[in-house]
């Protein structure tokens, strides 16, 4: 954990509880203080965040800075909570670090009062995976403070990860793409939009840009067994969409190689390795490409399994 020294009174704060104002940094308290006896608006005061401090679970990596996830400081483990399961699942409670930061103002400006309370409510929606109450109520906050970069990128966020949860991919993907403009060393959700955007390129028919992303997805974890199986289902597109034969012997060896390495007794990942193995295998057999959902309404009995 960092502190600061406060250039009022001269305690030792700690940095994720104290505040920035006209380049100097104040404690909580003469923060509070001087936000009653300057001429500035609220605007002026900025809410300091301390990297070696997990905003989500509050893990102090003492010297050592955390890597961001949604423009905030996550240790390893909320990280990969955060963006590990498939759109749109995600972690309770992900912006009360954010809330803790605004409820300083709220007894003093009406905006941040509306500001916190919407990110109040934001998080109970989210957990409940009532994706589009979240991203309203996101929404709102950013409203409330239209000049606070920060939640106009979580707001941003929060609307992509509600169009995904609605199979919206390509709406979804623009408003990731405004969250990583704001936020471009988040590379988590960067994966999400990399996938986000392979998911548009395989819609729109563009095998070819669906194949160059899925190699690119692959290179974040070249040993994760469904990034392997993704890269080999594009594989099999430029096999069935325009006849490239080593595209097709890639797509056969990765699915062979990915069911032989499993691990012994690991059902779930047998499963669901095993269904993405056979999809692809009938666009490989009949060179033709239909998405999972025209899949199995031509194979019912294969949704059981």
């Amino acid at each position: 954990m960092r502190s600061i020294t406060c250039s009022r009174c001269g305690a030792v704060a700690p940095r994720g509880e104290s505040l920035e104002y006209r380049g100097s940094d104040y404690c909580g308290r003469c923060g509070d203080d001087l936000r009653g006896e300057a001429d500035e608006g609220p605007e002026a005061f900025h809410p300091l965040v301390d990297p070696t401090v997990c905003a989500f679970c509050g893990a102090d990596g003492g010297d050592s800075e955390h890597a961001a996830a949604a423009g905030l400081p996550a240790c390893p483990a909320c990280a990969e909570r955060l963006y590990r399961a498939p759109l749109p699942r995600w972690v309770r409670g992900f912006l009360a670090a954010v809330a803790a930061v605004l409820v300083v103002c709220t007894a003093l400006n009406l905006p941040y009062y509306r500001a916190w309370l919407s990110i109040r409510r934001a998080g109970p929606a989210l957990a409940a995976g009532e994706h589009e109450r979240a991203a309203a109520f996101m929404g709102a906050a950013s409203a409330a403070l239209p000049d606070n970069r920060e939640l106009e990128g979580v707001a941003a966020l929060y609307a992509g990860l509600s169009l995904a949860a609605k199979g919206e991919e390509r709406e979804a993907l623009a408003r990731f793409r405004t969250y990583l403009s704001l936020n471009p060393a988040d590379q988590a959700a960067r994966f999400q939009a990399l996938s986000l955007e392979s998911a548009v390129a395989f819609e729109d028919g563009d095998y070819r840009t669906f194949y160059r992303l899925q190699t690119e997805i692959l290179a974040g974890d070249p040993a994760d067994p469904m990034r392997r199986l993704a890269k080999a289902s594009a594989a099999a597109c430029l096999w069935a969409a325009y006849g490239e034969a080593e595209r097709r012997a890639e797509a056969e060896a990765t699915v062979a190689a990915v069911l032989a390495g499993l691990p012994a007794g690991d059902r779930e990942a047998a499963a669901a390795a095993g269904e993405y193995a056979r999809r692809i295998r009938f666009r490989i057999d009949t060179r033709e490409i239909i998405d999972r959902d025209e899949y199995y309404r031509r194979h019912p009995e294969e949704a059981s399994k």
